[in-house]
């Protein structure tokens, strides 16, 4: 699981944390992260739109509906938080 963000809404220049989260060995989750680690800074960074890679925008009703819970909404992003149950919360 990961998550791209920002903490800062006026940081100049703009900065953006990448949390990663997994579960297994960790010779084996640093081997299926590091190809997408590998490509920072060789790529054109992309704008955020609110479409779709369609160009429609998002249907954030038959998102919730699929996943079976609503999200939060941001200016382009549709955030859904799912939670773990099996987990105590220390390990979160």
């Amino acid at each position: 699981m990961t998550a791209l963000h920002n903490h800062f809404f006026s940081d100049e220049p703009r900065a953006y944390f990448m949390h990663v989260h997994g579960m297994g060995k960790v010779d084996d989750l640093v081997h299926r992260v590091m190809p997408g680690l590998d490509l920072i800074g060789k790529v054109t960074p992309a704008r955020f739109s609110p479409l779709a890679a369609s160009g429609t925008p998002l249907n954030v009703e038959k998102l919730a509906r699929i996943v079976g819970r609503s999200g939060e909404q941001t200016a382009p992003v549709y955030k859904i938080t799912v939670g773990r149950d099996d987990l105590p919360g220390s390990a979160h």
